[in-house]
């Protein structure tokens, strides 16, 4: 008798472990579904937020396009038969005349100029010609201009050209960083320096403004002032975006961007 009611225990005691185990089994088996599912959800929130941001930058680049091309053939080709028309006039006597029509000519031609470069700088296809620094250097010479802020641009290793689509992005942040700077820094030098190694691309846009404090910071970004789209940017070529900036010290934009990704041979060897 006593040995039935040991074995009856003893049976069920393992019964009783063996559903406890099972039981635990399926709740892990549950928990580890259910946290794949949530990973599964999140990966396809995050293709969806890159492909829409995608989307918009397309829509915003043809747009530029368009923009870039109606300045070219119209206002463009405006502004040159004017000057065409001003160095028709012929003017012997009146010396005043002659000079002030020198003056209208020489500021429509510069308008012209201006403009051709302006409508180089919103085109994809002139950017992807042109290369970034080309494209960065001829916008700090359109900046240059206005007189009324310093520009410098400094590259540092050789120059990788990186996916067309890519460059074209971090010259959007750059020119992104660049409008922030003249519209909020009050600022009177724009520093941008260029630094290329095989692996990758690190830009530091540096200004000598007012500057912003950390709780400032927040309020810029809340206000949607182009921080959010800078880092947006940065994310979708899989680069990193730091800003750091203190009050009267100006504030400094550093992107960093790959140039070079692992392949399987590569990770083989």
């Amino acid at each position: 008798m006593d040995n039935t009611v040991v074995i009856v225990i003893i049976g069920g005691t393992l019964i009783l472990m063996l559903v406890a185990s099972f039981t635990l089994s399926v709740v892990f088996a549950y928990q580890k579904k259910y946290y794949k599912h949530l990973q599964e959800i999140n990966a396809i929130k995050e293709n969806f937020q890159q492909e829409l941001f995608k989307t918009q930058l397309e829509i915003k680049e043809q747009t530029l396009q368009n923009i870039s091309q109606e300045i070219h053939d119209n206002i463009g080709q405006v502004l040159s038969l004017a000057n065409m028309q001003l160095t028709a006039i012929e003017l012997i006597n009146n010396r005043y005349a002659t000079h002030k029509i020198d003056k209208a000519m020489e500021l429509v031609s510069k308008a012209i100029h201006d403009l051709r470069n302006l409508s180089k700088s919103l085109s994809a296809d002139s950017m992807a010609k042109l290369g970034l620094i080309q494209s960065v250097n001829l916008d700090l010479g359109l900046i240059e201009r206005t007189g009324k802020l310093g520009t410098s641009l400094q590259v540092t290793g050789a120059e990788v050209r990186i996916d067309p689509a890519k460059e074209i992005i971090v010259y959007r942040i750059i020119q992104e960083a660049i409008n922030n700077i003249i519209k909020h820094a009050k600022a009177s030098q724009i520093s941008i320096v260029m630094n290329y190694s095989p692996q990758e691309l690190e830009v530091r846009i540096a200004d000598n403004g007012k500057g912003f404090t950390r709780k400032d910071k927040v309020t810029i970004h809340e206000s949607g002032t182009g921080l959010q789209n800078m880092m947006n940017r940065a994310q979708l070529i899989r680069g990193s975006l730091h800003i750091e900036s203190d009050p009267a010290q100006g504030t400094t934009v550093l992107l960093i961007i790959p140039t070079w990704e692992k392949t399987t041979h590569d990770t083989q060897n």
